[in-house]
């Protein structure tokens, strides 16, 4: 009886200590693959961030070296060099003729000619015929010839400076005289009382005035000359 009662226990123990390490061993069995597949998962995850940063640093390696250049970079305007500038064409000056501007070569030459008319006595109007002129006429009229002058065949030119200021001759100077005093007189006065100038000519003006007959008959046809120029 009594050793029945010891085998029942003993297989109940040894049933119990059965169960508890089957159920030890399902555990630790439990346990090992959860700590494998952690384990597993983790080597996956590195090596997956490893592989991603090793691309990562590649691509960007790769950007770098095939990227094109800027091209803030390779504009010419970064180059040193200068920019050109295109300097306008000098345009030619205009040619403005002032009223008075003369210089040596213009010559003013005046022919006067006196003719008698066959109707009376009645008084011969002065005929100007102009060559070349590009000054007033205002101031231009020729002085006469005196009779006494065309009597006696005086002929000759008369050679006057003109001091002009605000178009008025303030003083004038025979610098030249023509070989006759009674020329010389009569070419001065008039120019001093006839002749008058604009009101902007200030300057120091060299008139010759000659006296010439075509022939010797002073009742015929005769000639007044005249050029005007400004000295340098």
């Amino acid at each position: 009886m009594m050793g029945k009662i010891v085998y029942q226990i003993a297989c109940s123990l040894s049933r119990d200590k059965l169960i508890f390490g089957i159920c030890l061993f399902l555990a630790a069995s439990v346990h090992g693959l959860i700590a494998l597949v952690s384990l597993s998962h983790k080597d996956i995850a590195e090596k997956t961030e490893g592989l991603y940063s090793t691309q990562s640093d590649s691509s960007s390696f790769v950007d770098l070296v095939s990227a094109p250049e800027s091209p803030f970079l390779t504009s010419p305007l970064l180059k040193n060099e200068e920019p050109k500038i295109s300097l306008p064409s000098p345009s030619m000056p205009q040619n403005h003729t002032a009223p008075l501007t003369l210089n040596k070569t213009q010559i003013i030459q005046k022919k006067q000619g006196i003719h008698s008319e066959a109707k009376g006595n009645t008084p011969c109007l002065a005929r100007k015929d102009y060559k070349e002129y590009n000054l007033s006429t205002s101031f231009l009229s020729p002085p006469p010839y005196p009779y006494e002058a065309r009597l006696h065949h005086m002929e000759g030119t008369v050679v006057i400076m003109l001091d002009i200021r605000q178009g008025k001759i303030v003083s004038s100077r025979i610098v030249r005289s023509s070989g006759h005093s009674l020329l010389d007189i009569t070419a001065k006065h008039w120019i001093d009382t006839h002749w008058k100038f604009p009101s902007h000519i200030s300057r120091t003006v060299i008139e010759s005035i000659t006296f010439e007959l075509e022939n010797s008959s002073p009742p015929i046809n005769e000639k007044y000359f005249q050029a005007s120029y400004i000295p340098r």
